[in-house]
């Protein structure tokens, strides 16, 4: 019997599973989004923008 491959599923699991490796997107992301000056959506119970990811706030 053939086993299905989730892509998805196992790139969730690699970068859940390399916390180096999540941080590196995350900062990669973080750069694009600044770069291109994207709008953070914000928080409605306290008007607070929630920070891009990677940032300390994040974390």
């Amino acid at each position: 019997m053939l086993g299905f491959f989730s892509v998805d599923n196992e790139i969730a699991c690699y970068i859940y599973c390399s916390p180096n490796l999540r941080d590196r997107l995350a900062a990669k992301l973080a750069e694009y989004l600044l770069s291109v000056e994207a709008q953070m959506p914000f928080i409605k119970a306290t008007g607070d923008a929630i920070p891009y990811p990677g940032s300390q706030s994040h974390q």
